[in-house]
């Protein structure tokens, strides 16, 4: 299900911008406007489900809509102690550490990595 407060685009990774989910007298109450090449705008409309046509029901559209993915950033931290035990923590990149860094436990900073990933509704 299309979250409509959210960006979209089409499966073909277009930008889509939406106008109103709800207009009158159709199967197709949402409108939306595809950015083409040239920098103009296309009027397309859309069912509630982001599909841009009933008449294919089994299988997907280049033309129908989703949700933009979410982007996360995460850095992946690894530890070591003095008996060699190993651990990870998984912060936000707000948080920063620096390798070498020892906290009152006795646990110091032995690597970290940073990693990228995106959650598609």
């Amino acid at each position: 299900m299309i979250d409509w407060t959210k960006p979209v685009r089409n499966r073909a990774g277009t930008p889509v911008r939406i106008v109103c989910t709800d207009r009158k007298g159709t199967p197709f109450p949402v409108v939306g406007l595809v950015q083409i090449s040239n920098g103009k705008e296309l009027i397309e409309t859309y069912t509630q489900e982001g599909r841009v046509s009933t008449l294919v029901t089994d299988g997907e559209l280049a033309r129908d809509l989703v949700n933009v993915p979410t982007k996360h950033v995460r850095v992946v931290v690894w530890w070591r102690n003095k008996d060699c035990q190993i651990r990870a923590d998984v912060l936000l990149p707000s948080l920063t550490c620096r390798v070498g860094y020892q906290d009152p436990d006795g646990w110091t900073i032995i690597g970290k990595q940073t990693i990228e990933f995106e959650e598609t509704p």
